[in-house]
């Protein structure tokens, strides 16, 4: 009986023999390309939904908004800015993170226009850095990434700003869109 198992691994051993560096490259490629599309496509999806939390009563409501958005929106701020930091090579620190709160308070404004059109902004930019790093690996550079971080804690005025822009922005629009979509109390 011929041994299949053994036949198929011994052409898969001498396919790689001598290119273990370059297969174990491919195989980081791939973890991190999969695990950086999971993040993107729970990020957009949560980002870009018009009602980020369900309406159960409006105190729990109004409670969710004044105090769970913020934290969501800095969660959200974060995650865009560390790709940014590791991908957007030419900016500047302040750069990348007026490019994030831009990118969130924008995803959130067309939200309420249109969710379609919100997911595919939201989306969109963190998979055009995806396209980059794969064109361009040496794009990538670890000791920037830790010159930006250290940088990080004098510029958290600037952030605490951003922030309570994106929540002065969200609040502006969700009391514009329950002004205009007011449903008709029932007799």
């Amino acid at each position: 009986m011929v041994d299949y198992i053994g036949l198929l691994t011994a052409f898969i051993v001498s396919l790689y023999s001598g290119y273990e560096g370059q297969l174990i490259t491919l195989a980081i490629y791939t973890v991190g390309m999969v695990f950086y599309a999971i993040v993107i496509w729970h990020f957009y999806r949560s980002l870009a939904k018009k009602e980020i939390f369900q309406k159960k009563g409006i105190s729990s409501y109004v409670l969710k908004y004044l105090v769970l958005f913020p934290l969501v929106a800095s969660v959200w701020f974060l995650i865009i800015s560390m790709f940014l930091f590791f991908l957007a090579k030419g900016l500047s620190v302040d750069q990348v993170l007026l490019a994030s709160i831009t990118i969130v308070s924008s995803v959130r404004a067309a939200a309420y226009y249109n969710e379609d059109l919100s997911k595919d902004l939201a989306k969109m930019i963190p998979f055009a850095l995806l396209g980059i790093f794969i064109v361009d690996p040496s794009y990538f550079s670890y000791e920037l990434v830790i010159q930006r971080i250290d940088v990080l804690p004098s510029l958290m005025p600037l952030i605490l700003r951003y922030l309570l822009f994106v929540y002065i922005l969200e609040i502006t629009l969700r009391t514009f869109h329950n002004l205009l979509h007011r449903e008709p109390k029932k007799k």
